[in-house]
């Protein structure tokens, strides 16, 4: 069986400050690209960051409550 288009529950674990992440899917082949993919972005606007000694702060100004 290939569990890769299989759907359920998984757990990444960051092994140098022991956080973890639970997360669901439909098909883990898929949604582990996708988290490959969000941190190779994530990755690249770091060194951006750095190579041009860009600062930035985040702040939160508001929050929107949607009626479902």
């Amino acid at each position: 069986m290939d569990i890769t288009n299989e759907a359920g529950i998984y757990l990444i674990t960051n092994k140098i400050n022991n956080k973890k992440y639970v997360g669901s899917t439909h098909n883990f082949k898929m949604r582990w690209r996708s988290h490959v993919s969000m941190l190779i972005e994530k990755f690249i606007l770091i060194l951006i960051y750095r190579i041009l000694g860009i600062n930035m702060d985040r702040k939160i100004l508001s929050f929107l409550y949607l009626k479902p």
